[in-house]
């Protein structure tokens, strides 16, 4: 096996050696700063919009984004399969495939973006009217999707381009890249819309050039790379044998995105006929479960980076050593958040509203969720094992079963016997339960099969 040649890029990270322990905590917190400045590009818009417009325009900005992660569900799957496709070439020291994926996937992104942006400027409005959305919010959503969509390029480019650099061990890089983007979100947001007076448009505005910002530094550091790996802007270049092996991944990755999300549209459908301030509290839920939901996806993460590598360099040792060590990281860090985020929640709903009524609602959800997040780490972190052994179609029937089917049947059992917001969020808990026991059996079975521990090759 050869070995890694140094790189000009003193954040690229050999996973294979070290403690795992200090090598998965250290990949994983730059990872963790990326998802919460992220965060800031949609929660400073809702926080903006709620504060100075009014929760018509931040329930607008919340059911909007809902869709908008459904559609570009499948290109963020589809970085689950270049991380890990490029994180096995990178532990097997093969720089010369991991040239032509770079190129392959950039190519492939650029397709893709492209029947994503018509697609989403045509069909904007069909999609609001599948969500039941009330006529007092329809404008405002539609004006806010219409501008978003035009940093579709960039959202898609960045995750793909992002997951590459992460498969390379270097996540810090990400986290500079959403740091400068998430400053000049909220600058942006500022004066678009408290000094421009755009409403949800200038919100809109101001996450698409944020988006497109953290997209060109991710483009920029993968051509700044060693030439022999160095991405190439106008070279076009799509390998069918490695485009096939990333979608292997990705495609199940990123339709148990999509039909996640999209059962979280018929729960927002739901939610929607509970009137505006159910809207707005979910809204802001929403954006306050991201503070327990990103280091469990963090963790997952690096662990499907960590497992990959390893996989590549043919340690399958370090890879149960690595899990055992991710599930308790992450069962101890979302325990302790969602702890804090239960104390502090009344405090952290009026961020996003001073309506009273909103805050309420947005109280009685918090209870019923927060104690019982911790569960989620079970099924992030086995899954994500399974992904970086190259297995992602189980974990993907796993959770399209347990979050989708088994979602929408609860939740139309739950409501029909009683007709509050707490029977909606009930629903959430029980659903990782599930999964995280399923997955939990998947990966046992896994390993009691010695040729089905990797799909490396």
């Amino acid at each position: 096996m050869s070995t890694n040649k140094k790189s000009r890029k003193s954040g690229m990270k050999d996973l294979t050696v070290g403690n795992p322990s200090k090598v998965i905590l250290l990949y994983a917190l730059p990872l963790l700063g990326s998802f919460l400045v992220q965060q800031l590009y949609s929660t400073v818009d809702l926080i903006f919009a709620g504060r100075f417009i009014g929760k018509q325009a931040s329930s607008a900005i919340g059911s909007s984004d809902l869709l908008v992660t459904c559609i570009i569900g499948l290109f963020t799957g589809i970085s689950v399969g270049s991380n890990v496709v490029a994180a096995q070439f990178y532990g097997a020291g093969d720089r010369k495939s991991l040239k032509q994926l770079i190129q392959t996937v950039y190519s492939f992104g650029l397709v893709g973006a492209t029947a994503l942006f018509a697609m989403g400027q045509l069909l904007a409005p069909t999609f609001l009217h599948w969500l039941h959305t009330p006529e007092d919010v329809y404008p405002l959503s539609l004006s806010y999707l219409r501008i978003y969509f035009i940093s579709i390029f960039a959202i898609i480019l960045y995750n793909l381009g992002s997951g590459i650099v992460r498969a390379l061990g270097d996540s810090r890089a990400a986290f500079r890249f959403q740091i400068i983007g998430g400053a000049v979100n909220i600058v942006t947001d500022f004066i678009f819309i408290y000094f421009f007076h755009w409403g949800v448009a200038g919100a809109a505005a101001a996450t698409a050039l944020s988006q497109i910002l953290s997209a060109s530094l991710a483009l920029r550091y993968l051509m700044k790379l060693d030439e022999d790996i160095a991405l190439k802007l106008r070279e076009f270049l799509i390998k069918g044998k490695l485009l096939t092996r990333v979608l292997a991944i990705g495609i199940p990755s990123g339709i148990q995105s999509m039909i996640i999300t999209f059962s979280n549209l018929f729960i927002q459908s739901i939610i929607n006929s509970f009137g505006v301030n159910t809207m707005a509290a979910f809204a802001a839920y929403f954006k306050l479960e991201l503070f327990m939901y990103y280091p469990c996806i963090a963790y997952g993460q690096a662990l499907v980076t960590y497992t990959a590598q390893n996989v590549g360099a043919g340690k399958e040792d370090r890879v149960k050593r690595g899990l055992r060590t991710t599930l308790l990281l992450a069962i101890v860090s979302v325990g302790c958040i969602s702890l804090v985020c239960f104390i502090l929640g009344r405090p952290m709903f009026s961020l996003f509203s001073s309506d009273q009524d909103v805050i309420a609602e947005g109280l009685r959800i918090i209870r019923v969720t927060y104690p019982l997040y911790f569960i989620y780490s079970v099924q992030e972190c086995f899954g994500s094992v399974c992904k970086g052994r190259g297995y992602a179609r189980m974990p993907m029937v796993i959770i399209v079963f347990c979050m989708c089917i088994c979602r929408v049947i609860a939740i139309n059992i739950t409501t029909s016997i009683n007709w509050a917001i707490e029977s909606i969020a009930v629903v959430y808990p029980i659903t990782w339960a599930l999964s995280g026991i399923l997955m939990v059996v998947y990966y046992i079975w896994l390993n009691r099969k010695p040729g089905r521990r990797s799909a490396a090759n």
